[in-house]
């Protein structure tokens, strides 16, 4: 006996030497026994568990057994450990089965588990628990019970094991996962909140691996694009681009993992075909390592903000270039922004005017104090304001300026703002000023001048009417002063003659195509036309002479235009020409 257990001793010995294992010919060359004494020996070996034996085609290799005691298994593992025997016989139990259940061990050993109550053990499918056992050489169960009014969870792993004096049994080994089950519910329970959220979203969600292949979209995302979630997870899917769009590099937020978001406006072409716009935002998640594990993609349809800041841009384009100043001012009348027409008009730079208060707007003129009160007091009570000012600016000038103010309010009728427009009429104001002098003047002299003769502004309105053509037309100069009258007093011209005021402004080549009978001299036109509804309809020959009126300064302010009746002179000279011809044709002429 002393000598059995000395070979298993020596054994033991050589294959600690040899951790990678021995064949029983290696063992039998080693220690010199024959290959049936040492077969006997490992068999007794196996049957105690402390070798361990694994076949490699016909060779059997044999190396100790790495199994821990069922005593030191028993008295450190956290676990809860039943043994039981082949007949399913409890043979031990460690402490925190007892602590747990609140159990003796009286209570427990050699109770067979078909006849006890012992959750979650004897809750299982025995039979089929040790049917997997057979087949895979371990089962394991995950399964929960009520406890003390509390739900516990338990991981049971069954495996085979081999007592000391050779009998076969099971060892059931339960690990407590109440609080990873807890983690677990916790978190299907938040992943489904957050699937709830995402899915909820108006914004286009959608994640990526940093290949492209998308991993995840929302309903918004499949909803956008016209697509199935089925169909784009697992797909590289990039939105369509419109033709006339130059492709560009899309920004990359894979390659810094200190600033892994970026933000870009992308167009694309829609499934219906419509052009939008879309804002992204990009996340990238990566490990400890650096290394991107995936991109998470937050889109926005912002082709509203799009057409509404293009359309802005093109007022505030018409706004700064228009030829009227324009202004706005807070609602505590604060200026807050001028184009430069009204810059130029008031003559303040931007720096000078901008930030200063209505009242401010034009230093100097503390005659206009009365006037901004009343502009004030017409917004608050109607919220507009329209009628000339003059001014001074800056230099000394004098302006005279049209202005047209207004408050303009939002949806809830509250003051955004006042606008004002501001037209500048000097320039007008000088040439009507000059025109009133001329007109006065030659008033006084074309009354006495013999041909019928009138005068037009540069707005074709009638400032002058002489005594001859009220006797000519029949239309006194009340009826037509201050207006385009004239046009319907000479209709009876028919196509014969045109009216030369109409005329004066036209280019040469474009009189001499369209009126070849007007003939161009000087700064003047004139004509020669016989006009058939005259005197009763016998006809008579009109000429007639158009030619600018210009100031001093050269600028042009109206038209005179002249008519006289040369039938007499026509006439004259008709008989004039038949006497020369009948002198001409004379004999012995």
């Amino acid at each position: 006996m002393i000598q059995d257990q000395d070979r298993i001793t020596a054994i033991k010995t050589l294959l600690k030497k040899h951790p990678r294992g021995l064949t029983i010919s290696d063992l039998s060359l080693k220690m010199g026994l024959n290959r049936n004494s040492l077969a006997k020996y490992l068999e007794i070996m196996l049957i105690t568990g402390q070798v361990e034996m694994e076949t490699y085609g016909t060779a059997k290799v044999y190396c100790l057994s790495q199994r821990v005691p069922v005593s030191a298994l028993l008295k450190f593992s956290t676990d809860l450990i039943v043994l039981v025997d082949g007949d399913l016989q409890i043979v031990q139990v460690n402490d925190n089965v007892l602590s747990f259940f609140a159990l003796t061990r009286e209570d427990l050993l050699e109770k067979n588990l078909n006849e006890i109550s012992l959750p979650p053990i004897t809750d299982l499918p025995l039979k089929d628990f040790f049917h997997e056992l057979a087949l895979r050489g371990e089962a394991v169960r995950e399964t929960g019970i009520v406890h003390n009014d509390r739900e516990v969870f338990f991981r049971i792993k069954l495996i085979p094991t081999v007592f000391d004096d050779g009998g076969k049994g099971a060892t059931f080994i339960m690990e407590d996962i109440t609080l990873q089950k807890r983690y677990e519910r916790q978190l299907q329970e938040n992943e489904a909140r957050y699937r709830a959220i995402v899915e909820g979203q108006t914004e286009l969600i959608c994640r990526r691996l940093p290949d492209g292949t998308i991993t995840f979209v929302n309903g918004a995302y499949c909803r956008y694009f016209g697509r199935d979630s089925g169909d784009l997870t697992g797909q590289q899917f990039r939105p369509e681009s419109p033709p006339k769009d130059m492709p560009g590099d899309l920004p990359d937020p894979t390659r810094d993992p200190v600033n892994p978001v970026s933000s870009y406006e992308q167009r694309i072409v829609a499934p219906d075909g419509a052009i939008r716009w879309l804002q992204w935002t990009d996340r990238a998640l990566f490990d400890p390592e650096g290394h991107c594990l995936e991109v998470q993609s937050v889109g926005r349809d912002i082709t509203e903000r799009k057409e509404a800041e293009r359309e802005l841009r093109i007022k505030e384009s018409a706004i700064a270039s228009s030829i009227n100043g324009i202004a706005i001012f807070d609602p505590d009348a604060t200026l807050i922004y001028a184009n430069q027409s009204y810059l130029n008009l008031i003559g303040c730079s931007g720096d000078e005017t901008v930030g200063k208060s209505i009242d401010a707007q034009f230093p100097g003129n503390n005659e206009l104090a009365d006037a901004v009160k009343d502009i004030l007091n017409a917004l608050q009570q109607e919220g507009v304001w329209s009628g000339p000012l003059q001014v001074r600016r800056q230099d000394g000038t004098e302006a005279f300026l049209q202005v047209s103010v207004s408050q303009i309010m939002d949806e809830q009728d509250r003051h955004l703002c006042t606008m004002g427009i501001v037209a500048d009429l000097t320039e007008q104001k000088r040439v009507e000023e000059a025109l009133r002098v001329m007109y006065e003047e030659h008033q006084k002299a074309i009354e006495f001048i013999p041909d019928p003769t009138f005068i037009v502004d540069r707005k074709d309105r009638v400032v002058a009417w002489n005594r001859a053509l009220e006797a000519f037309t029949g239309v006194g100069k009340e009826q037509v002063l201050g207006t385009s009258g004239y046009k319907d007093v000479f209709s009876f011209y028919g196509t014969a003659m045109p009216i030369l005021v109409d005329l004066i402004d036209l280019p040469a080549e474009e009189i001499a195509r369209s009126y070849p009978d007007v003939r161009r001299f000087g700064e003047g036109i004139f004509v020669e036309a016989f006009v058939p509804s005259l005197h009763h309809g016998r006809g008579a020959y009109l000429w007639g002479k158009a030619s600018r009126l210009i100031d001093s300064d050269g600028t042009w302010i109206g038209t005179i235009e002249s008519i006289r009746d040369i039938s007499d002179w026509k006439k004259a000279e008709d008989s004039l020409r038949r006497a020369s011809e009948k002198a001409r044709r004379a004999p012995g002429a």
